[in-house]
């Protein structure tokens, strides 16, 4: 993790790991048998939680997620990671499948559904 990664930070961000994993393996079946988590000072692009099906893992942004101050962020940085750990135990429950883009739509209204759906406007406000 990068340098000043506070503690508390950290220890937040394992939290609602272990959370997402108690809620959606149970639920899906499938427990991954490695979850490679990445906090990086900044995602590289534009999301500050994103899966890389490519590298089977998940790359969080320690800026987004140590400005967690206010409830609507908390709710969306948890929302975050549920989704994209959902990604993870999608691919790696299916053995890491080739998909065609078709069947994007399919995996991300999956990913939005073990994370718990969202309201539009709390995602707006959670992003100021």
């Amino acid at each position: 993790h990068p340098e000043g990664l506070p503690e508390s930070t950290l220890r937040s961000i394992l939290a609602i790991f272990r959370d997402a994993y108690d809620e959606i393996c149970p639920r899906s079946g499938f427990h991954p048998p490695e979850v490679n988590i990445w906090v990086f000072e900044k995602t590289g692009n534009l999301l500050p939680a994103f899966y890389s099906h490519v590298s089977d893992e998940i790359i969080i942004s320690r800026a987004y997620f140590s400005g967690l101050e206010s409830e609507s962020k908390r709710r969306l940085g948890r929302h975050l990671i549920f989704h994209e750990f959902s990604h993870l135990v999608l691919f790696q429950a299916l053995e890491r499948p080739a998909f065609s883009p078709q069947a994007l739509w399919l995996m991300e209204g999956q990913a939005e559904r073990q994370a718990g759906g969202y309201d539009c406007a709390e995602l707006r406000a959670g992003a100021n």
